[in-house]
């Protein structure tokens, strides 16, 4: 799985980007299979009263079809990218089987 990590006026260290690899290998892994490319955009920019906001965005382009996008944003920029990986990793199984129930229906149509 190739994994392309992108910030924008966020500090990208080593320790964030192998959090990043590594809750994504947790909640994506066993999709590998499946999967062309994961891109995460990081930003960081000014929220509702001059507060520092942080977002996250991954993009995961699936190699049978389109592609599974999660967004998220908090103050703590670990949190944002926790809860972004999570919630892909149950985007993409929800694709996956969405995708696999079509064909299934596709083939008993032919029948």
């Amino acid at each position: 799985m190739r994994i392309e990590i992108h910030a924008k006026n966020v500090e990208m260290d080593e320790a964030l980007r192998a959090d990043i690899d590594r809750r994504l290998a947790v909640a994506i892994g066993r999709f590998d299979e499946f999967i062309r490319l994961v891109t995460v955009h990081l930003a960081n920019s000014n929220g509702v009263r001059g507060a520092r906001e942080n977002k996250c965005r991954i993009c995961v382009s699936l190699k049978s079809s389109g592609d599974v996008e999660i967004a998220d944003s908090g103050a703590d920029l670990y949190a944002v990218t926790a809860r972004a990986t999570g919630r892909v990793g149950l985007a993409v199984l929800s694709e996956l089987w969405r995708l696999r129930e079509s064909k299934r229906s596709y083939r008993a149509s032919d029948e």
